[in-house]
């Protein structure tokens, strides 16, 4: 085995009789650093299978070196392909932001004011809420104290996301956010409570390896 290699491993889940159909991924990951596809790998295995909360689902992984290819299989209950390439898609670079009276941009909340991420139903809507450290909460209540009735605005991997109104100040170590439905909440949540990916990952084409 060279350095720059890294070895062919695969990680089960002991399962019984399970549901559903099962799922495979073929990714490329956008890095030849060992330590990254390692890092990129066990991130997305967290992902996955936090998107099942199955018991019985198994979900296998490996990373073949010479075809640089990264896999992670179902056997059973398999998450519905939007959800699945969302997690994959999606690197979870967060970003909560307002611009001050000199211009300048103040962050509210970003990953590493994150502690963890959950999600829930709100009637027709889902909710995320974000469970911030201790020096955050505090930054958090002051900023939004001083910014009643002004917008802040976020970013997902540096794309528009949300913009939100501030009705009062924000107390207490927990934000939380509307999503259009609760299977796009829980997908949220879960991918910023895995933390962001090292690099960016994509389909896998055989052309091109």
């Amino acid at each position: 085995m060279t350095k720059n290699t890294l070895p062919l491993f695969v990680l089960l889940l002991a399962g019984l009789a399970g549901c559903g159909e099962g799922a495979r991924l073929e990714l490329s990951v956008a890095s030849e650093d060992p330590e990254i596809i390692r890092r990129t790998q066990a991130v997305l295995y967290y992902r996955l299978t936090e998107a099942t909360r199955n018991p019985f689902a198994n979900l296998a992984t490996g990373y073949f070196p010479d075809t640089k290819k990264l896999v992670f299989e179902y056997d059973r209950s398999a998450p519905d392909a939007d959800s699945l390439r969302f997690l994959y898609e999606t690197q979870g670079n967060y970003r909560l932001w307002s611009v001050d009276a000199d211009g300048e941009d103040v962050d509210w909340i970003t990953n590493f004011d994150i502690d963890t991420a959950d999600a829930s139903r709100s009637g027709d809507v889902g909710q995320v809420f974000l469970a911030l450290n201790l020096e955050s909460a505090e930054r958090l209540q002051e900023l939004s104290a001083a910014s009643i009735g002004e917008t802040v605005r976020s970013t997902l991997d540096g794309d528009p996301f949300q913009e939100l109104s501030i009705m009062a100040p924000v107390y207490g170590r927990f934000f939380q956010f509307e999503m259009p439905t609760e299977s796009e909440a829980k997908n949220l949540a879960i991918v910023l409570r895995s933390g962001a990916l090292p690099v960016t990952v994509s389909p896998w084409d055989s052309a091109e390896n």
